[in-house]
């Protein structure tokens, strides 16, 4: 038996997925999305793109999401057409292996690639986000892009450098990164709690 905890994921994108259709729904979105592999059922949450959502119905293949306007007007996911990829990640379940850090799907902003240096071992990418989370961000400390757990190499006051590998680049969107890419960026929870823990 395998349970789930509700709304924690680890960065470790399991695949690509890909928007097959997109419609208005008053103010909403409903998205349907191809997942390989996925085998999700209604009620199941998903992190698509870092977005914590959650599964409607599934049809022909497809897992059915709607998406709040809250939730668009605060993440890339006002962007998405039909025909795009999508980074997803299922929650981690009891017994499951642990990588990558604890993410629980909340976009704290969306920021803007300012550069992409691409070398042989991958690229370093300079992320700039609204100097308010400064505080929230740590050289050698977590992050996630677009849903991914990665490593901070260098903090400024509004940016953050990050390394992304090979393998990185070639599972998920990231690989398709480049200067005014718009991505989402969700802080380390931990940092969070430190932080208000000693106001």
């Amino acid at each position: 038996m395998h349970f789930d905890f509700t709304f924690v994921f680890t960065g470790i994108i399991i695949s690509r997925g890909t928007v097959r259709r997109r419609q208005t729904l008053r103010e909403n979105a409903a998205v349907a999305l191809a997942i390989p592999r996925a085998h999700l059922r209604r009620g199941d949450s998903v992190a698509v793109n870092g977005v914590c959502l959650t599964v409607t119905s599934t049809a022909r293949g497809l897992y059915n999401v709607v998406i709040m306007p809250e939730t668009l007007r605060r993440t890339t996911l006002r962007r998405i057409q039909k025909g795009d990829k999508v980074n997803v990640e299922l929650p981690l379940r009891y017994g499951e292996p642990y990588g990558g850090h604890f993410v629980l799907g909340h976009i704290d902003t969306v920021g803007k690639v300012n550069d992409v240096k691409r070398g042989k071992g991958g690229i370093v990418a300079r992320i700039s986000f609204p100097a308010r989370f400064r505080h929230l961000v740590v050289a050698k400390g977590s992050i996630a892009i677009d849903g991914v757990s990665l490593t901070i190499v260098g903090v400024h006051h509004n940016w953050v450098t990050v390394a992304l590998i090979p393998h990185t680049l070639q599972r998920t969107t990231l690989g398709a990164l480049s200067k005014g890419s718009q991505v989402n960026i969700e802080f380390d929870i931990f940092a969070r709690y430190v932080h208000a823990t000693s106001r």
